[in-house]
């Protein structure tokens, strides 16, 4: 009789255990999870992704929803239409940019009956998007012709025009790297969803007003310097790459450098000369007028990632005093051209006779760009925004274009999904 009852308590325990691990399989299936892409982006935007949390942690998403994705360029209210969520109290929604505008819009709409748990956001401009009202109100225009101007000064100084090609890089590609930014992520400046996406917009506004009934987090992208290059680069290459602009703009410094060295240089002898041969003095101020064409590449290129700060508004501004003190010869020619008003002053000031120079200390003030973070496209405050109800996660070394593929953007989610004090623990 004992032994009979120990079989069948052995059984039980067999069921009950099959029965456990079946709910306990069950219930890691049912975490449904909805994946929603970003301006310019399509719904295979999250597919890599989407198939190793799948396979990790068994989340049900429908494929055939995410390959359909939503209409990104016509506004945050038709995308919210368009949008394919999987409906469930317990669900998640993952929104990389846009996305997760389009996530808290649906959360935020008491008409909307599409329910679910929880929002995790992604370089989200939860406080809206800098660089749209750049586009809008024409500063990045501006910025492209300054950016252009400031690279071909150099190239048409010259007699032929010299053509500048590294690599199958070209001057006219810098001229148009601006646009090479916006136009994958803002289609135009009548494109609504820029509108809406606008620091200040109606929908930012009206969403940053508002508190969720729903757990949600926020992952930001913080990129490496140079951010513009590399965000470039990411764009160019479908994020196979976050190197290659960098390389390029560094091999244009140089070859710009070397021009205006070569031209200074010219203009330096010629300048000597020209105290006994007048007639030396046209070509030293040509030659200097060249120098300086060259050097508004240099400086272009030393300055074009605080530039794109600005228009992302990522950028703050320091003003320094520097005291610059070199004893021996001083270079008048820095102050300006052989017979120029500031080149006398300084033969004045520092030559007697010319052209043996000591200089004296001089202070001046520089205003120096201090780069903010970003993931190269969107600020850290505002991928943070005021909506998050728990932990921030850092995603490091991540632009705005491969935050839907990078490494360390799947191990802050991995992180947010293996936290068992979160709603979003997820075995």
């Amino acid at each position: 009789m004992m032994k009979l009852l120990n079989n069948n308590l052995f059984r039980l325990s067999l069921v009950l255990l099959v029965i456990t691990s079946a709910g306990s399989t069950l219930t890691a299936q049912t975490r449904n999870v909805s994946w929603l892409h970003g301006l310019g982006q399509n719904g295979t935007a999250w597919d890599e992704m989407e198939v190793i949390f799948r396979d990790e942690k068994l989340m049900i998403t429908d494929a055939s929803d995410i390959s359909i994705g939503y209409e990104s360029e016509e506004g945050v209210q038709v995308a919210q239409d368009d949008a394919v969520i999987i409906s469930d109290p317990n669900g998640i929604v993952i929104g990389h940019s846009m996305g997760g505008v389009v996530a808290r819009a649906i959360d935020d709409d008491p008409t909307d009956q599409r329910d679910f748990g929880g929002i995790i956001t992604v370089g989200t401009p939860n406080n809206g998007a800098a660089i749209a009202n750049s586009l809008l109100n024409g500063d990045v225009a501006n910025a492209t012709n300054f950016a252009c101007n400031s690279m071909l000064a150099g190239p048409t100084s010259e007699i032929p025009i010299v053509p500048i090609n590294l690599q199958g890089f070209t001057v006219g590609m810098i001229c148009n790297g601006v646009n090479n930014f916006i136009v994958p992520l803002i289609e135009g400046q009548t494109n609504q969803s820029a509108q809406d996406l606008a620091v200040g917009s109606d929908v930012i506004t009206n969403l940053s007003g508002q508190i969720s009934g729903i757990p949600q987090v926020a992952i930001w992208g913080n990129e490496r310097s140079p951010v513009h290059w590399r965000l470039l680069s990411s764009l160019a290459s479908e994020n196979e790459n976050d190197t290659e602009w960098m390389d390029r703009a560094r091999n244009f410094r140089t070859l710009y450098n070397v021009y205006s060295i070569a031209h200074t240089s010219v203009a330096v002898v010629t300048g000597i000369i020209g105290f006994f041969n007048a007639a030396a003095w046209k070509t030293t101020i040509v030659e200097t007028y060249k120098a300086v064409q060259w050097r508004k590449g240099v400086k272009w290129l030393d300055n074009s990632e605080g530039y794109w700060n600005e228009l992302i508004d990522c950028a703050s501004t320091r003003t320094e005093t520097v005291t610059f003190y070199q004893s021996g010869e001083v270079n008048c020619l820095d102050f300006g051209f052989t017979g120029s008003p500031q080149w006398i002053a300084c033969v004045q000031q520092y030559c007697d006779p010319y052209p043996y120079c000591t200089q004296e200390p001089i202070n001046y003030s520089v205003e120096i760009v201090l780069n903010g973070a970003s993931d190269g496209f969107i600020c850290k405050d505002s991928q943070i925004g005021t909506v998050a109800t728990e932990d921030i996660y850092e995603a490091d070394q991540a632009n705005h274009s491969e935050e839907v593929i990078h490494i360390n953007v799947e191990r802050e989610i991995r992180r947010i999904l293996d936290d068992p004090s979160s709603f979003f623990y997820t075995q």
